[in-house]
């Protein structure tokens, strides 16, 4: 374990939040979730270190192990995702007078891709994509199925020529990473002038959390090294050079998941093992997903919601 200071001030002095175990998976350990005294962003510390970590991220983890029913919802998601960034680029190139609002295409990197069902669906649309994968297997996979193109390893530990991409996206991946303001140095320079910025994240500063607690499913603990607020977020983004032009909240989208970790007093509580897509209760469920995309994302217009997609621009 590795104990670290704050990411946004260097400071050092912390409160202690809460101690919680890996709810989802139910690996062993105890880990601390601390507030920053001075600017108060949320992290975990002390932390897996870096030949501790690939233990807490086994085969059956979140994308790698999604199959079934799981999928296809995964999928659904991924659909989600895809719609909001299109909408949004095309509104940003539109008013910036770039090119034709019809085609507000060009050539992209999904850090983070996993199986690239994110890529595969902006290709559809005519981006020219490109993807970063840490997991080697599911690269891979990536490449044979798809037949995208695949850069296997980490932000901090690979190179892009300066400004090839018109777009960068990072969905659920900032508050995995250990050294985001590094990360986020390296990805503006893989920036074009004026360049776009996507993330998806947690919001830690949302009614689910206030209302769960330590059995928030999107602690996800020890994995998600920081636990990002709109505020800490924005002074994060700001600092770095990427002012943001656009967020929107997802609200509700877990909390099934809150109630039953929850209601299991603490004890893991691991999603439910995949089906057929085919069968009965995996539809029921898909249709259920799909119902509570859609209300998430209408409540997450009126409130702050678990899940926040962010749109910045490089300055």
């Amino acid at each position: 374990m590795e104990t670290v200071s704050c990411e946004i001030c260097g400071g050092v002095e912390s409160q202690l939040i809460f101690t919680g175990q890996d709810r989802l998976l139910g690996l062993p350990g105890s880990f601390n979730v601390v507030r920053c005294v001075r600017c108060g962003l949320l992290y975990t510390n002390p932390r897996p270190d870096s030949q501790e970590l690939p233990f807490y991220y086994p085969a059956s983890y979140g994308v790698y192990a999604a199959e079934g029913g799981e999928a296809v919802r995964l999928a659904i998601y991924q659909r989600h995702i895809t719609t909001r960034i299109h909408r949004w680029v095309k509104k940003q190139k539109t008013e910036r007078g770039r090119q034709d609002s019809a085609s507000p295409c060009g050539r992209m990197l999904d850090v983070g891709c996993a199986d690239g069902t994110f890529l595969n669906e902006m290709r559809n649309l005519g981006w020219e994509t490109t993807g970063l994968e840490m997991d080697a297997r599911t690269a891979e996979r990536a490449r044979s199925t798809r037949g995208l193109e695949i850069v296997t390893g980490v932000v901090d530990a690979v190179e892009f020529p300066a400004g090839s991409f018109d777009l960068i996206t990072l969905s659920h991946v900032l508050e995995h990473l250990p050294h985001p303001r590094q990360a986020l140095q390296r990805v503006r320079g893989w920036l074009k002038e004026g360049g776009l910025l996507f993330l998806t994240l947690p919001n830690s500063d949302c009614w689910e959390r206030r209302s769960f607690g330590q059995y928030w499913i999107q602690w996800d603990l020890p994995r998600h090294f920081y636990h990002f607020t709109p505020e800490t977020l924005g002074r994060l983004l700001r600092e770095e050079g990427f002012p943001i032009v656009n967020t929107h909240y997802l609200s509700g989208m877990y909390v099934l998941q809150s109630l039953r970790c929850r209601n299991l007093g603490g004890a893991p509580c691991p999603p439910a093992p995949g089906a057929p897509a085919g069968a009965p209760r995996e539809l029921l469920k898909t249709l259920i997903w799909r119902l509570r995309l859609f209300i998430g994302s209408l409540l997450g217009g009126l409130v702050r919601g678990e899940l926040q997609e962010v749109l910045a621009r490089k300055s």
